[in-house]
């Protein structure tokens, strides 16, 4: 009984001190601690923070993880399904809070971006804009590995017709962090500007997705020739 008081009068400070303060002053092992209070009660987090972060390397690290890999750090699988919640409460988070404002305060990009926090494999989302330059839909048309997303150009096309779009805008991740176009990339840009202008539909632009930055195939200076 006397350990655990120990361990609650430690919680109860930790949790005094995040509503006091926010995260501000905390160390990732002090954060990723106060997380594990949620799943694994009345244990000591402290040592399981330090044992993620030695083996992952850094706190989003810990987040990226494979389901897998966590539970090979002794953790378990309510744990470490709380821990995959996260970046998703985090994606779902940006999203919803960019739509509770208008649309116009805030770039394509901010609205693009947060559909792939913790997205550890290629994923293509796709934006259709209608005449006057409003949304009229967008989601992920394809998921893939982590080093490619498998491209249905003909769904892609049968959705913008769908919802009588005029322009299209594409984006997809490099969980690598390579911020440049593969050859597969531009080709399949390519083929999807003219599949799309077939049926009246402008391809504004293509991201690509590395961290939280936005990268447009359309205004590199190396391929901006082949896309005007």
């Amino acid at each position: 009984m006397k350990e655990k008081g120990l361990h609650d009068g430690h919680r109860e400070r930790v949790r005094k001190r995040f509503m006091e303060n926010g995260l501000d002053g905390f160390f990732d092992h002090q954060v990723l601690e106060l997380m594990l209070f949620y799943c694994i009660p009345r244990k000591d987090t402290n040592d399981m923070a330090h044992i993620l972060l030695n083996k992952f390397g850094s706190f989003s690290a810990v987040l990226d993880a494979p389901f897998e890999s966590l539970l090979d750090c002794g953790i378990s699988s309510n744990a470490a399904v709380f821990i995959k919640l996260i970046p998703s409460l985090c994606s779902r988070y940006y999203q919803d809070s960019y739509h509770q404002k208008n649309d116009d305060s805030k770039s394509m990009e901010e609205f693009i971006l947060p559909h792939f926090i913790g997205q550890n494999e290629e994923q293509l989302f796709l934006v259709l804009l209608d005449a006057k330059g409003k949304r009229v839909f967008s989601y992920v048309v394809s998921r893939g590995t982590k080093s490619e997303a498998s491209v249905n150009i003909q769904k892609i096309v049968q959705l913008g017709v769908q919802h009588d779009a005029s322009c299209a805008i594409v984006a997809h991740n490099h969980p690598n962090g390579v911020n440049l176009p593969s050859k597969n990339d531009i080709d399949m840009t390519l083929r999807l500007q003219r599949a799309l202008r077939n049926v009246g539909i402008v391809l504004f632009d293509h991201y690509i997705i590395t961290g939280m930055e936005c990268h447009s195939i359309f205004h590199m200076k190396k391929y901006k020739h082949l896309f005007s």
